[in-house]
């Protein structure tokens, strides 16, 4: 059985960069200003209705454009570094009060060191930085809370907080991946990954994807599971750059190859995880900046600077199996229920299989 993939209208609005809120109806969609030349004097950041694929916000000029972007898991509250005038700085606003004209609070993560991340933890109570250095703040009264320090010094442009553990993938001489206590600031794992001058990662749940050399795509559990190779690329000559991971086992790879000299071209592979095969491969215009999955798995973004985003709608076979396994009890249910709940799993898979 595979997995359904069918590619959406796209819609009007563009952004390099996207942050979904949990509530799956919402996100933020912004364009980081390092993706052009100059910096514009406008503001990059729009509010996304995920329903009409509609964009209806923007923060005041004035505060620059966004570098990095955290939602509040109450869904009322947003944090953003600027990459101009003070990229130090994270703005903290309640925005669905309408009030867009100052934050309620403003954080200085250090005096030089410039935000690459943020992220709220899952409780509410923490706002993460992270830029050499890793810190956590209450961010109601921007008190600092811990540190988390990795020695060499890396820069962290990726970071993610489980209930119990920070996770950051970090790039300097050896790209890393390092994990600690959330709330003790202990290192409890690290380890060098074979990445491509940075780390592409795909967090989900407790599993952590990164891209592992130039043809793999790794796993590995949170805290100290044991990295595992998910994928690796049939061809040599296919360079993987980016990947993301959906709740129903579908990978987006960004896949760069050259099929002549001083030409690049980029494909994005779905690859189902359950059936281990290929699901899909498009080719693309232009190279994407980000990949994301929204939070129920069902819409997959394919984000390019100045370009509206592509949006392609998935079901796994995971999910579809499920689903048809569902009708089979039902109908099977109407007939002899006392058969059909007696069926083991791989009678039914193998069922369902011709269905």
């Amino acid at each position: 059985m595979a997995s359904r993939v069918q590619q959406l209208p796209s819609p009007k609005f563009a952004c390099a960069d996207i942050r979904f809120a949990l509530d799956g109806q919402t996100a933020f969609g912004f364009t980081p200003s390092t993706y052009f030349h100059k910096a514009t004097s406008s503001s990059n950041l729009n509010l996304i209705d995920l329903h009409y694929m509609s964009s209806e916000w923007q923060i005041d000029e004035k505060f620059g454009q966004c570098s990095t972007l955290a939602l509040h898991p109450s869904v009322e509250v947003l944090a953003f570094a600027s990459t101009t005038p003070n990229p130090q700085l994270v703005h903290i606003w309640n925005w669905p009060d309408g009030d867009m004209k100052m934050p309620i609070r403003t954080i200085s993560h250090s005096a030089r060191d410039p935000v690459l991340a943020t992220t709220f933890s899952l409780k509410g109570d923490l706002l993460i930085t992270a830029g050499t250095i890793c810190r956590a703040w209450y961010w109601r009264t921007g008190e600092l809370f811990r540190e988390y320090v990795h020695l060499p010094i890396h820069a962290w442009p990726s970071i993610r907080v489980t209930d119990k553990y920070l996770i950051a993938a970090g790039e300097g001489k050896h790209t890393v991946i390092a994990v600690w206590d959330l709330y003790t600031a202990e290192k409890v794992h690290s380890f060098n990954t074979d990445g491509y001058r940075s780390v592409s990662c795909s967090f989900l749940d407790n599993t952590v994807f990164y891209v592992n050399g130039l043809h793999h795509v790794s796993s590995f559990r949170v805290p100290t599971g044991k990295p595992e190779t998910v994928y690796t690329s049939p061809k040599t000559t296919d360079r993987i750059t980016m990947c993301a991971a959906s709740g129903d086992g579908i990978l987006a790879l960004l896949v760069v190859h050259a099929p002549r000299p001083c030409t690049m071209k980029y494909d994005l592979r779905l690859y189902d995880s359950h059936r281990n095969r290929c699901v899909g491969e498009y080719e693309l215009k232009a190279k994407p900046s980000h990949l994301a999955f929204n939070p129920d798995n069902s819409l997959l973004f394919v984000l390019t600077p100045g370009s509206p985003p592509l949006v392609f709608t998935i079901t796994s076979s995971l999910k579809l199996w499920r689903e048809r396994r569902e009708l089979l009890l039902v109908h099977r249910r109407e007939k002899d229920d006392h058969v059909v709940s007696r069926l083991p799993e791989h009678v039914l898979r193998y069922i369902l299989e011709f269905l």
